[in-house]
């Protein structure tokens, strides 16, 4: 974590206003859309422990049957090529989930989850589809607005404009680097963890593999309900 470039951010966020109006907000759009074709990873750092377990033993029973480490994030890679997208999300205990919407089926792996619901398989549009991950591009940063703008600063190397608020729960502060040149995210940073954005090569088109092809291919060739 850059220390001095978020100090500095909070700096800016709580001088007065006089110094506030030294820097008027970035002219919109504060931040772009995903690229299309897009590829970018986010990796995730845990700034706090897992609470402990309960003395409880009750309680300790009823935690047992919790997602523990796998409630917690640690990177996603999301690509998309047209409107075609691919999820992949990785856990504290090593495991994935992986969510495909590819010409008009998804295809969802929880391995997470008990067997019943491992593998989840519809037709994009069916009321029993399930979402998609995320319902912007980039919601961890979807908040941002002129009012919470700081300034510009460095933030590992970077040209960043720099977003600053109380966190919706009231924990403390949230806080968002944005390239400046491209108002793409490069970080964002809660109490709880330190997200940072990476940008990668993406393909023009992008092909469910293994058992996901061998799935969707069941379905379009079918045409049975999953």
């Amino acid at each position: 974590m850059n220390r001095k470039a978020l100090g500095l951010c909070f700096v800016w966020s709580l001088m007065t206003g006089w110094l506030l109006a030294v820097e008027a907000p970035p002219s919109s759009p504060l931040l772009a859309p995903a690229p299309n074709p897009g590829n970018w990873t986010i990796n995730v750092k845990q700034k706090k422990p897992l609470p402990p377990p309960s003395k409880d033993p009750k309680l300790a029973k009823l935690e047992s049957l919790r997602p523990g480490k796998a409630a917690r994030m640690v990177q996603q890679t999301v690509e998309q090529a047209g409107k075609d997208w691919h999820w992949e999300t990785t856990w504290e205990d090593g495991k994935k989930d992986t969510y495909w919407l590819y010409r008009g089926v998804i295809v969802l792996y929880q391995p997470r989850y008990f067997q019943a619901n491992k593998l989840i398989m519809d037709r994009a549009g069916s009321p029993s589809a399930p979402a998609k991950p995320d319902q912007t591009d980039f919601p961890d940063v979807a908040w941002i607005a002129p009012k919470y703008f700081t300034g510009t600063v460095s933030y590992e190397g970077r040209k960043c404009h720099c977003y600053a608020r109380e966190e919706t729960n009231g924990r403390g502060k949230e806080v968002a680097w944005i390239d400046a040149e491209t108002r793409l995210p490069v970080a964002v940073e809660t109490e709880a963890t330190l997200k940072t954005y990476t940008f990668n090569k993406a393909s023009e088109t992008i092909t469910p593999q293994g058992i996901f092809a061998e799935r969707y291919l069941r379905l379009i060739n079918s045409g049975d309900e999953p």
